[in-house]
């Protein structure tokens, strides 16, 4: 079972449903913020991999006018309070949208107690929250502080209008995003890049090293032939160079009489000429041959090489080229659009 969630720590949560149902589950963490565009574009593909869908009921609702999901009632929907149920989408819980702050940069007599609070001008700059414009989260935190904290709709309204007064810095998101709580807390961007950035990608830099390291050392051929007699070494050559250096000192010593010891291949001598020969053909004949064929045959005569061998017969070449010319008729009936097709009805010469 695969679930897609915004949620997070949801961990405990699967486990405890797969040994209950023993049906293993796969948990898929998504933000809000690309929830929509994830799930549309894998539903409309026809390859959405997730059985069950958690998010925001702004977006679950969304994505059920988009047909992606159907009525499902739970049996412990029957418990369940009216508030928590929406037109076939299941509230199951209650998120909750609290302050925090830094307490080496803010006195704890000066902390808000209210939400009215955020509106206080000394604030102005030192407001961090996520995006309303594209998170889910702050656009139902703000319509549930219309509907439930505010008494009148002229005291939110009030409060939208002071709290964007103090220019809050909006981010994407507070998820596992690790880049932006460190600009959050006035990281720096030096200190984000040596404390959370590099850390980060040290296994693709590894990665990447080792990659260079090991295609360094496999190019040895050219550098050798060109480099070497220069002096202009590469690491390959270099480690060569440097393992070789003292070669000179050990020499081999035999006797004016020594001559190479001849095997007899005796009867193995025909399969591996055979073996040889095929070899040869394999590795050097036919690709020279291929090239020098691509070199001269147009484009889209798919019978050419036919022509080519039997070029040389005159009487089976003319009746070869009939047969070709109405096979190229055949092609233009099944593909008019291909009008460089280069079979003509003249004779070949």
């Amino acid at each position: 079972m695969s679930f897609y969630a915004s949620i997070t720590a949801v961990e405990p949560i699967m486990e405890a449903f797969q040994q209950k149902t023993g049906v293993k589950g796969e948990y898929t963490r998504i933000s809000t913020t690309r929830f929509i565009s994830t799930v549309l574009t894998e539903f409309q593909a026809g390859k959405l991999a997730a059985d069950v869908l958690q998010a925001p009921l702004l977006v679950m609702e969304i994505l059920k006018d988009q047909g992606v999901i159907v009525d499902y009632t739970p049996m412990a929907a029957a418990v369940y309070p009216d508030w928590a149920k929406r037109d076939g989408v299941y509230l199951f819980g209650i998120e909750y949208v609290g302050l925090i702050y830094n307490t080496e940069l803010v006195d704890p007599a000066d902390v808000p107690k209210r939400y009215e609070d955020l509106t206080d001008p000394k604030w102005k700059n030192q407001i961090v929250m996520a995006n309303p414009e594209s998170h889910a989260t702050t656009i139902s935190w703000l319509i549930g502080l219309k509907e439930n904290i505010f008494a009148t709709e002229k005291e939110w309204w009030d409060f939208v209008k002071g709290l964007a007064a103090n220019e809050p810095m909006f981010v994407a998101s507070f998820d596992v995003s690790l880049e932006e709580p460190s600009r959050v807390f006035r990281g720096g961007p030096l200190k984000t890049l040596f404390r959370i950035t590099l850390p980060v990608l040290r296994p693709a830099i590894m990665a990447a090293f080792i990659l260079c390291i090991i295609r360094g050392l496999a190019s040895f051929a050219v550098p050798s032939v060109l480099g070497m007699p220069g002096r202009i070494y590469v690491m390959s050559t270099y480690i060569y160079r440097y393992l070789t250096s003292s070669s000179e000192r050990f020499v081999t010593i035999s006797s004016r009489g020594f001559k190479p010891t001849i095997i007899e291949l005796k009867k193995a001598r025909v399969p591996l000429f055979a073996v040889l020969i095929v070899l040869s053909v394999l590795l050097i004949v036919l690709p020279v041959f291929v090239l020098l064929y691509t070199s001269f045959v147009p484009r889209n005569c798919n019978w050419c090489w036919i022509y080519v061998v039997l070029c040389p017969y005159a009487s089976v070449r003319d009746n070869l080229g009939s047969f070709i010319r109405i096979h190229c008729h055949l092609s233009a009936l099944r593909n008019p659009s291909d009008d460089e097709c280069l079979c003509t009805d003249s004779q070949p010469s």
